[in-house]
């Protein structure tokens, strides 16, 4: 590719991510700023057995990604919950703490679901999972000094401008709100940082029946 093909991709490139900004919910010209917390829930799940599974499923699956995604890791598919035991195991933990911490009751399942082995140098964009209602991250293989999860439009507190992060810790759920922006820094350690990450939607079937019955409630009162 010459010089000027490369120059042109780039600008390309630059005015995607600054229309894709635009379009941001905090970009959003209608946006107005609030005080307000978000919940991100901190739930541990430890089983070392499975954990130790399912490090070595991401590790034989490799990238088939080829780091085109937000993560710039090793990633496996989108769909690893349809695929692999383990891992539905842990989709459907995901669910019962979305269910335990949503506001009210509502039916959810499992929109995706994959793995990421991020080596020294890896990392992942800022970036959100709109429209998704909960977004979530459970802990494979990690130590108290792997790159953290950081959550951009947040602060440690009141009196901080530093955003809120989480060091990774093993067999712990970190789960949030679908379009919270999120990234992780570039990991600096020799050994492998392995997860679990998803995303819960509304059950669209749920959805459907819900729609035809008040459909049905409305043609009967005609």
């Amino acid at each position: 590719m010459s010089s000027l093909s490369k120059l042109v991709n780039y600008i390309e490139e630059d005015t995607k991510n600054t229309e894709k900004a635009l379009k941001s919910l905090k970009y959003n010209p209608a946006s107005r700023p609030f005080e307000m917390k978000f919940p991100v829930i901190e739930k541990f799940y430890r089983n070392p057995a499975l954990q130790k599974r399912i490090s070595n499923t991401c590790r034989s699956i490799g990238d088939i990604q080829n780091k085109e995604t937000n993560v710039k890791a090793n990633m496996t598919s989108w769909f690893m919950w349809e695929e692999d035991k383990d891992f539905e195991i842990i989709a459907n933990k995901a669910i019962e703490i979305a269910h335990d911490n949503s506001p009210s009751p509502v039916a959810l399942a499992t929109y995706d679901c994959w793995g990421a082995v991020y080596k020294k140098g890896d990392w992942t964009k800022n970036h959100d999972h709109w429209p998704q209602i909960w977004s979530w991250v459970y802990n494979v293989e990690c130590c108290d000094n792997c790159a953290p999860l950081v959550f951009h439009d947040s602060r440690d507190d009141v009196h901080s401008d530093h955003a809120y992060s989480l060091t990774p810790k093993s067999g712990r759920f970190t789960m949030f709100p679908g379009w919270i922006k999120h990234s992780v820094p570039e990991h600096q350690c020799d050994h492998d940082r392995i997860i679990v990450a998803g995303n819960i939607s509304a059950d669209p079937y749920h959805v459907i029946g819900f729609a035809q019955a008040r459909d049905r409630e409305r043609k009967n009162t005609k």
